[in-house]
């Protein structure tokens, strides 16, 4: 898989005659992704699954890929993002995604790497460090509301907590919210349908919450579960309240921790590449310079500002649509 036939191939597939292209990511093959790339398809041939986009993310894993940006000439504002790799025929394999909005393409390949980090940091980082993630986010804190994994409600500041205590609350919900997604690239279905594998990790992160409940010592399973999860998830209403809602998520992040250290560090490490490529931009339709989302596998919708020209922040991120 090399750059001339990536760019060759998205050239012969442009709708637009005269767009430009540009090379903004490489991902490259080795052993280790193409004895992934194998197990994902047998997986996938296993449970009868369809191959998602065409099965692109295997093809890159067995080949390689590249990530281009689509720009006009013209008014220089991207038009879309293409991932190109090849098929085992030699065939082009390419997955599309147009840029409704308009965003300078001078400012796409900074966002694009930017927000391959974060998403990597993201998925790599385990509750117990989890905090370290804040100084990516605006201001340098977790978000102030409910909204997204990371969110913090405003009624909770009023308690008084002590500003380290709101960091570890944020980092602590936003791991236990994205749990599944990182179960999910522990699994070699993941690169052949990375949606049904994160629909498995649900049903997976399901199942090791009663387990958890279970190790309370409650009779009754599903009643233990709600009671657990309605304990950790319910209103706080007190300073002291809050400081046990902490200290329930340290053990119940710590127990799904314990399971997800279980499972195949090489089929995540690998699933992690294709997991960190921007698939999708939406600039913001009113300042489209200054707010963008972007999109990865499986499903999370990282929201982006650049404030006064400086480096890209997070907002919020929130599960994909």
């Amino acid at each position: 898989m090399t750059a001339a036939f990536a760019l060759a191939a998205v050239r012969a597939k442009a709708v637009r005659p005269g767009t430009s292209f540009e090379i903004i990511r490489e991902i490259r093959s080795n052993a280790e992704t193409q004895t992934v790339a194998r197990q994902s398809l047998a997986a996938a041939k296993s449970r009868h699954a369809k191959l998602l986009h065409g099965g692109i993310f295997v093809h890159v894993l067995e080949a390689g890929g590249f990530l281009i940006l689509e720009t006009d000439p013209v008014t220089h504002n991207a038009l879309g993002l293409h991932l190109v790799s090849r098929t085992v025929n030699g065939r082009p394999a390419i997955d599309s995604d147009r840029i409704e909005d308009c965003i300078r393409s001078a400012l796409v390949p900074e966002l694009a790497n930017t927000a391959a980090e974060f998403a990597g940091d993201m998925l790599s980082t385990p509750p117990s460090s989890a905090v370290s993630l804040e100084r990516r986010f605006v201001g340098g804190r977790f978000p102030g509301d409910d909204s997204g994994y990371f969110g913090t409600l405003k009624s909770l500041r009023e308690l008084k907590a002590r500003p380290d205590e709101y960091s570890e609350y944020g980092a602590l919900v936003g791991a236990l919210g994205l749990w599944p997604i990182r179960y999910s690239l522990t699994m070699p279905l993941y690169a052949a349908n990375p949606l049904i594998a994160f629909e498995v990790a649900r049903s997976k992160h399901e199942d090791l919450m009663k387990e958890f409940a279970r190790g309370m010592g409650s009779s009754s399973e599903e009643q233990s579960a709600i009671s657990i999860i309605n304990h950790v998830l319910s209103p706080i209403g007190t300073l002291v309240e809050f400081r046990e809602r902490i200290s329930w998520l340290r053990r119940l992040d710590e127990f799904l921790e314990g399971a997800f250290n279980a499972a195949d560090a090489s089929v995540f490490r690998v699933n992690k590449s294709i997991s960190t490529i921007p698939l999708q931009l939406a600039p913001d339709s009113d300042t489209p310079e200054k707010k963008c989302s972007v999109f990865t596998l499986p499903a999370l919708d990282v929201r982006w500002v650049r404030p006064d020209d400086g480096p890209w922040v997070v907002t919020e991120v929130l599960p994909a649509e």
